[in-house]
């Protein structure tokens, strides 16, 4: 076999540092490699302890040799216990993930030093769960974002365990958790993009933010998995006629999976966004469009979006906007954009629609929280029975 060959998959020349300084990993199977191991081939018979360094594999990274008067190893001093079972685990995930996310090995080893001080007994997918927070947070502390779900799915962990324990983290090293913004994650979103027109991509997403921010697209207190469904658009935007495919396909052709029904019903709003925005182009008003042939204009809807926003909502109300105050233009903007779309429901990396959420309360609908909400009337005979409830206690301590 060939000197470089992986000994685990047989792959050659596929091995790049793992970051930790000493092993490397296998880009095509995953498994770490032990780079070059010391050994000591002279210090045994002449007069100078002798070092070994034991593979990764091993109980002990480190051993130490002395010999005894007569010249001979008589004895082994441990220099350290190792690292075994499920910490082991989770620091091999943290190497093989660092080839993923371009981790240094500074980086690596303060992700592992994180997950020494909190990795506790637990199920293995909850210790992956801290490792995977472990490289969260400093990917963060480095300027770096990775998606928490697509973060997730490397770790096999659920979507819960993973917020519980970047909230614990953060909670112990004295940080808040803070969200990542859009523009941080979409290049992780367009990563399987062909690095010939990445760049295009993404300068062509961020651009389409915008728009999307002026017609109340990005607001909602449910998380809403924008990133792919606007990856695919500014994709497709780029060359309408030869794209003709759908985000399945496009999904599939990419290696991404099959997208979901929050990312099928994202794509399926942010095109009738744009469709409602392209029919307000005035040398094309009046023609039918399809979103489709939408996309044809997404330069035009980028240049001139604050313009397209303030016509659609004008039409859709029947009123000049432009006359109207703030608040009440920011208000028909909002019912011409979001008007009969369907509120997505909470999204549970569990796969179950009535699971917990992070903190392990369970999710309420809007309808629910009417229903829950006491009208004018009931509050009103709630506070005249607690009245008179009090005023007969009261009459009663009297008496006595």
């Amino acid at each position: 076999m060939d000197a470089d060959a992986c000994p685990s998959c047989g792959a050659s020349a596929v091995a790049e540092e793992s970051g930790d300084g000493f092993s490397r990993v296998c880009t095509a199977c995953g498994v770490v490699l032990d780079a070059a191991p010391l050994q000591a081939t002279g210090g045994f018979t002449g007069g100078d302890d002798g070092l070994c360094f034991v593979s990764s594999t091993s109980r002990d990274t480190m051993s130490l040799l002395r010999r005894d008067e007569r010249g001979g190893a008589r004895f082994q001093c441990l220099l350290s216990g190792g690292v075994t079972g499920n910490r082991r685990l989770c620091h091999d995930w943290i190497k093989q993930v660092a080839v993923k996310v371009n981790m240094d090995s500074v980086m690596v080893q303060r992700a592992c030093d994180i997950l020494d001080r909190h990795l506790v007994k637990k199920q293995l997918s909850q210790q992956m769960a801290i490792a995977a927070a472990s490289c969260y947070e400093v990917l963060r502390d480095n300027g770096r974002s990775i998606s928490l779900p697509a973060l997730a799915k490397m770790a096999q962990c659920t979507g819960p365990h993973l917020f519980q324990a970047i909230r614990a983290i953060s909670e112990d090293l004295g940080k808040g958790t803070v969200p990542a913004m859009i523009e941080e994650l979409l290049p992780e979103a367009a990563q399987s993009i062909d690095p010939s027109e990445r760049s295009q991509v993404l300068s062509r997403a961020n651009a389409l933010l915008e728009p999307l921010r002026q017609c109340w697209f990005l607001e909602g207190r449910a998380p809403r998995c924008v990133g792919p469904a606007l990856v695919f658009v500014a994709w497709k935007s780029l060359n309408v006629p030869q794209r003709n495919i759908s985000l399945a396909s496009f999904c599939d052709m990419h290696g991404l999976g099959r997208p979901n029904s929050s990312i099928q019903a994202a794509n399926t709003d942010l095109n009738k966004v744009l469709l409602q925005l392209a029919s307000q182009i005035p040398w094309i008003k009046g023609q039918k469009l399809t979103t489709r042939t939408a996309l044809m204009y997404v330069p035009d809807i980028i240049r001139y979006s604050a313009s397209l926003v303030v016509d659609a909502a004008s039409s859709a109300t029947g009123a000049n906007v432009v006359e109207q105050t703030a608040d009440q233009r920011s208000a028909a903007i909002y019912t011409t954009f979001r008007k009969g779309r369907k509120r997505p429901s909470t999204v549970h990396y569990n796969g179950s629609p009535e699971g917990p959420d992070c903190d392990g309360n369970r999710y309420i609908s809007d309808s629910e929280i009417d229903v829950l909400i006491r009208s004018e009337r009931e509050v009103k005979v709630v506070k005249a029975f607690l009245e008179s409830r009090k005023r007969k206690e009261d009459e009663e301590a009297g008496e006595d």
